[in-house]
């Protein structure tokens, strides 16, 4: 069953390193396997991978799976791996070797990339924060874009705007300027303006990016500005959060509870922190999945202060006239 050479890469990225089945196996026929890179060889750190591993499928079923509905998560199952295919898979890193081995457990399931054609979007920040001054006209995503000094002219807000024009705009600019928010896996032949016309009308149908940028809106009512003392008075409260402690946050959040409970809307925001990073994958002809739905950590909230603080500073300096 686990036959190295039935296995080939498919991507990595700095946590994971994802292979397809390429053999013929009924039962892993239109598999993927993901596998968590360890930077220790020492046994605790195994234990902890295992730790993650299940916590990580927990959290897709307990977290996000009762905010997006079940229908948009993508399944998964854990498997135990010998250690002659690890040290196989290992080797068929293309980047840089920046790990120590594979976790022993990994997380087995569809390959999203086996269509005609699949499309992962990383479509960021959908909304503008309820702030006056200078994030009340340019969006997120384009002053840090401008803080970078990229020259893409993909703006989210264009994305999601339902306006059929906008959604083939922002496309267009995805596809000149991918970076890590546009790739594109084609079995037939389409040409980009068919792509895009696709990809518009599926966008303008199905709901995921409407329902994610209001999940986006509405977990972050007060913005980073307002969460950012919250979370300097109540961190200590804030360490070795469970997963019964974020299904219960997620509850109070659909049950319109606990509104001025500081805790609570410091994991919202954790949460759409969680959502302005995910991935849409678009198997064209068959489903839409919300992918990347690593729950980010609360303990990132400083940094996000910061960085927030420096986009918007240097947006506001140069004169960054940009309307979203």
């Amino acid at each position: 069953m686990w036959n190295p050479s039935e296995w080939q890469y498919r991507g990595e990225g700095n946590k994971h390193l994802v292979l397809f089945y390429s053999g013929c196996s009924t039962d892993l026929r239109g598999k993927v396997i993901r596998l968590q890179k360890l930077r220790s060889d020492s046994q605790a750190i195994a234990d902890e991978s295992l730790q993650d591993a299940q916590r990580y499928l927990e959290t897709l079923e307990k977290v996000f799976a009762p905010l997006l509905g079940e229908s948009y998560i993508q399944h998964m199952v854990s498997v135990e791996l010998p250690h002659e295919f690890l040290v196989e898979a290992a080797l068929m890193t293309h980047r840089e070797k920046n790990f120590d081995r594979l976790s022993t457990h990994g997380q087995l399931c569809d390959d999203l990339l086996n269509g005609p054609v699949a499309v992962e979007i990383k479509p960021k920040w959908g909304f503008m924060p309820k702030v006056d001054g200078q994030k009340q006209k340019t969006c997120r995503f384009c002053m840090h874009s401008h803080l970078r000094g990229s020259h893409s002219h993909y703006c989210p807000i264009d994305l999601y705007s339902g306006d059929r024009g906008r959604i083939v705009k922002a496309l267009s600019a995805l596809t000149i300027t991918p970076r890590n928010n546009f790739r594109v896996c084609m079995n037939e032949p389409f040409t980009a303006d068919a792509l895009h016309t696709l990809l518009a009308e599926i966008i303008m149908t199905d709901p995921i990016l409407p329902n994610l940028a209001n999940l986006q809106k509405s977990l972050d009512e007060l913005d980073i500005e307002r969460i950012w003392p919250m979370y300097e008075e109540h961190k200590d409260q804030l360490q070795h959060l469970s997963i019964d402690d974020w299904a219960r946050a997620v509850n109070n959040f659909k049950n319109h509870s606990h509104r001025d409970d500081h805790i609570q809307r410091i994991m919202e925001y954790t949460l759409s922190m969680t959502f302005k990073d995910c991935s849409v994958m678009i198997c064209i002809g068959t489903s839409v999945k919300v992918i990347d739905l690593d729950l980010k950590s609360v303990d990132n909230i400083d940094r996000w202060y910061e960085l927030d603080q420096t986009i918007v500073q240097h947006a506001v300096k140069s004169g960054l006239s940009r309307q979203c």
